[in-house]
């Protein structure tokens, strides 16, 4: 068992980051290279103070590594960090960032966001529609890392995802927006595993595919891509299946370059980003998105910080 005793005089001597937010894109300063046509906002004010605790707290966890349990296994599942030789899996333990009862360490807008039986709930509805898409931001600033999570969605076109190193703006809609990478999930699952880029590259790398994106922005296959046909067929029984009730587990890899997106066991998506538009470390985001009537559960969602490694090389096109 581990304890901690934490003192500073002010945040900017702690040793992590906190999350703020800067003003939204617009058409003549954009985010990334792109713009979807809403304006900027004013620069929102930082997260309180109260929160560079939760984040010192959750970071230190990570890096103590002993707080937490490993959550069940799953033979059928692979864990990349248990199969890298740099590491040492004991060192890097699971910690959760979502008590179940609360929304402690989240940020987002009330309308929409609850917790409900063990689970972080977004819900859109003809009554509370969501108009703009939002987000629930989790406060601690990650860089390389794998997060697991559970996520099931209900409602005829629900969309959603999990944002990953991305950077919270605040712009005319909710004032919840962010730019990022987005592992991408939907009730359809027509975009479920790929990587999309919020006010970047859009659909960046589709399910199936693994792609290296070089300096000058080009993109270039690296591995044969495997049958989007076959994957989805993975997702639609374990919607069908009585055992999950529509459950599906959810894997993130950040690591360097190098993105993974895993869900039911299988990798759907591999990327290698050596392109400008690269994101070392960011914030987490849960989604809803504009649209139809909607739910959105997530729980056991739970982080683990990968070691110190050296930065891979950079690619030339």
């Amino acid at each position: 068992m581990f304890s901690l005793s934490l003192s500073f005089n002010r945040p900017a001597q702690t040793p992590f980051k906190e999350a703020g937010t800067t003003a939204g894109p617009t058409c003549g300063r954009t985010v990334f290279g792109a713009c979807d046509g809403r304006g900027g906002g004013p620069i929102a004010t930082s997260y309180p103070d109260r929160m560079v605790l939760n984040t010192l707290a959750v970071v230190a966890t990570i890096l103590l590594a002993g707080a937490a349990t490993e959550p069940p296994t799953d033979a059928s599942r692979r864990e990349p960090l248990s199969q890298r030789t740099d590491v040492d899996p004991d060192e890097h333990r699971w910690v959760p960032i979502f008590d179940g009862t609360t929304l402690e360490g989240w940020r987002g807008n009330p309308r929409f966001w609850t917790v409900e039986d063990g689970c972080i709930v977004g819900r859109s509805t003809p009554e509370n529609p969501c108009t703009v898409t939002t987000y629930l931001h989790h406060h601690a600033v990650l860089d390389d890392f794998e997060l697991t999570f559970e996520i099931k969605l209900e409602g005829e076109g629900a969309n959603s995802g999990m944002q990953y190193r991305s950077t919270p703006w605040s712009t005319p809609g909710d004032g919840f927006d962010v730019s990022g990478y987005q592992a991408d999930f939907d009730k359809a699952h027509r975009y479920s595993g790929i990587l999309y880029e919020t006010y970047g590259r859009g659909i960046a790398v589709g399910r199936g595919q693994a792609i290296r994106f070089n300096k000058d922005g080009s993109k270039k296959e690296i591995e044969p891509a495997r049958p989007d046909a076959d994957l989805k067929k993975v997702l639609v029984a374990v919607d069908a299946d009585p055992a999950t009730e529509g459950w599906h587990r959810y894997l993130i890899v950040a690591d360097g370059r190098r993105l993974e997106h895993w869900i039911d066991g299988q990798r759907v998506m591999l990327a290698e980003d050596h392109d400008s538009r690269f994101a070392g470390e960011g914030i987490l985001a849960l989604q809803v998105h504009q649209g139809p009537p909607m739910v959105v559960r997530v729980r056991d969602i739970r982080v683990r910080k990968l070691g110190p490694k050296k930065q891979p090389e950079e690619v030339n096109p």
